[in-house]
C-alpha cells in the first residue's frame, strides 16, 4: 500500500503542525496534528479493508482463440473480470501473460458495468511448450492510498495453451504407407496419397481433414496432415480486383481481409510464405521463398483495385486443347465429320498459340517457391483466362491447387471453369 499525494500531502503538515506546538509549546498545535495523524490511520485502515474485499471478490474468465498454436503465431485473448463494487475506489486490472508470450498488442481494458472489466489484447508464443497464464494484476486507489498485488493461482492462470515448435507437425497415432492414407495402419481413407503425421486441430484447418474416429477417441479434434501438403509452405497467389469490376466497399474489404489473412496464417504456420500478386495477366509483384516479415507483409498493400494492362482473352493452353480433344472423343459425337472438323480447329489454333510472358513467371514463380500447394485468391469477375494458366502451370507441376473465390454470379461460372481445369478445391469468400 502507497500513499497517495493528499495523504502525503496531510502528512507533511501533520508534522509541520507538530513541529510548531514544540516549538512554541501551543497545545491545539498537538491536538490538530494528532487528528490529522488518526484521520489517515483511519483512511490507511478503510482502503486496506476495501481492497480485501475487492481481492476476496475477484472472478476471472479468460478465453484464448487459438489452444494450439504454433511458436511465433499470434493469439487473441480476451479476459473478463469481475469483483464487488467498491464505492470511491478505482480499480484497474492486468491480465499477465505465460512467461514464454510477448504483446503482439497492448492490452485494451473496458470497463461495462461497475465491478466488470474486459481485458483484450494478442500475444506470441515465443517457446514451445505447454503453458498457463501468470495470472491477474490487481491495482487500485482511492484519493489518499492506492494498492496492487499480482494473484497467481490456478484458477487465475487458465486455460493452458499448448506451443507448437515451427516446422515441427504434432506427432499422432496414425500412419501411411504406400498405399494410400491409413488411420493406425488399418482403414484406407484416400488413395494416391499419404498421411504423414496426426495432429491436433489449428483453427482455419480445413473440417474435410478431421480424423473423427481419433477426434472420437481422445476427446479432442485431429486433423490428417497429408504427405503431398506437408513438404513446405503453400503459395500464395492473390489477383488483384480490376477497378472496373465495380465492386462494393464490403466486397473489396472482404476480400481483401481474407487474401492477407491467408498470408498471415501461413506465415506464422510455416515461418515464410511464398507469395505472388497478379493483375489479370500481369504480374504485379512476386516474394520469393524465405523473405523477411517486412516483405512479405509490405507487399500486401498493393492488395487494392488496381488497373489491369494485360489480358489473355480466351488463351487456349495446349493442354487444355489436349483435353477438349480427349472430350470430344469420348462424347457421343466423338467420330465422324463433326470430330474431324473440331480436332482440325483446335489443332490450327495450337499452331499458332504464342508463349505469353505470363504463362513462364507463372510456372518459374511456382517452381522456386519449393511450394506443397497453391492458394489461389481471385475477386472471380470478368476473364479467367489468366487464372486459367495459374491453375494449369500448378497442376502441371504436381501441386494441389485451392481456389478462393468473391461469391457471386461472376465468382460461380469462373469458379466451374477452374474446377474444370484440374483445381482440387474451389470455395467462396
Amino acid at each position: 500500500m502507497k500513499p497517495g499525494p493528499v495523504a502525503e500531502g496531510m502528512g507533511v503538515l501533520a508534522l509541520a503542525l507538530a513541529g510548531y506546538a514544540l516549538i512554541f509549546d501551543d497545545l491545539a498545535g498537538y491536538v490538530v496534528a494528532g487528528a490529522l495523524l488518526v484521520y489517515l490511520v483511519y483512511r490507511a485502515a478503510s482502503f486496506l479493508k476495501r481492497y480485501t474485499r475487492l481481492a476476496g471478490s475477484l472472478a476471472l474468465s479468460r478465453e484464448v482463440d487459438k489452444k494450439v498454436v504454433r511458436q511465433g503465431a499470434v493469439a487473441r485473448v480476451e479476459t473478463v473480470v469481475s469483483y464487488a463494487f467498491q464505492s470511491g475506489v478505482a480499480v484497474q486490472v492486468e491480465d499477465l501473460l505465460p512467461p514464454v508470450a510477448v504483446l503482439d498488442q497492448e492490452q485494451k481494458t473496458v470497463f461495462p458495468e461497475p465491478g466488470r472489466a474486459v481485458i483484450r489484447y494478442r500475444m506470441r508464443c515465443m517457446a514451445p511448450g505447454e503453458t498457463l497464464f501468470g495470472g491477474i494484476k490487481l491495482t487500485a486507489r482511492d484519493p489518499f492510498f492506492s494498492g496492487s498485488l499480482s494473484f497467481r493461482h490456478t484458477d487465475l492462470s487458465l486455460p493452458s495453451v499448448a506451443v507448437v515448435p515451427v516446422g515441427q507437425a504434432q506427432s499422432g497415432p496414425a500412419s501411411g504407407n504406400w498405399l494410400g492414407d491409413m488411420e493406425g495402419g488399418r482403414s484406407l481413407l484416400f488413395r494416391g496419397q499419404e498421411t504423414r503425421a496426426c495432429r491436433e486441430y489449428l483453427p482455419g484447418d480445413p473440417l474435410e481433414q478431421v480424423d473423427w474416429k481419433l477426434t472420437a477417441k481422445y476427446g479432442k479434434m485431429y486433423v490428417r496432415e497429408r504427405e503431398g501438403l506437408s513438404g513446405g509452405a503453400p503459395m500464395v497467389i492473390i489477383d488483384l480486383p480490376g477497378v472496373d469490376e465495380r465492386l462494393s466497399k464490403e466486397e473489396i474489404s472482404r476480400y481483401s481481409l481474407a487474401a492477407t489473412g491467408a498470408v498471415e496464417g501461413t506465415y506464422n504456420k510455416f515461418g515464410n510464405c511464398p507469395l505472388l500478386l497478379i493483375a489479370g495477366g500481369g504480374v504485379v509483384a512476386s516474394v520469393p521463398l524465405e523473405s523477411s516479415e517486412d516483405e512479405v507483409f509490405g507487399a500486401l498493400t498493393a492488395v487494392r483495385p488496381t488497373e489491369r494492362t494485360s489480358l489473355l482473352y480466351r488463351y487456349l493452353d495446349p493442354l487444355m486443347a489436349h483435353l477438349l480433344l480427349r472430350k470430344a472423343e469420348d462424347g457421343p459425337r466423338g467420330s465422324g465429320t463433326f470430330r474431324e472438323n473440331y480436332s482440325g480447329t483446335l489443332h490450327r489454333f495450337r499452331a499458332h498459340s504464342p508463349d505469353f510472358p505470363f504463362r513462364r513467371q507463372v510456372s518459374e514463380e511456382v517452381r522456386l517457391s519449393e511450394a506443397s500447394s497453391v492458394h489461389l485468391y481471385t475477386p472471380g469477375r470478368g476473364d479467367g483466362s489468366h487464372l486459367v494458366q495459374v491453375v494449369l502451370e500448378a497442376k502441371q507441376q504436381g501441386l494441389w491447387v485451392e481456389v478462393h473465390i468473391l461469391s457471386g454470379m461472376g465468382g460461380v461460372a469462373v469458379g466451374r471453369e477452374l474446377g474444370a481445369c484440374g483445381a482440387d478445391k474451389v470455395e467462396e469468400i
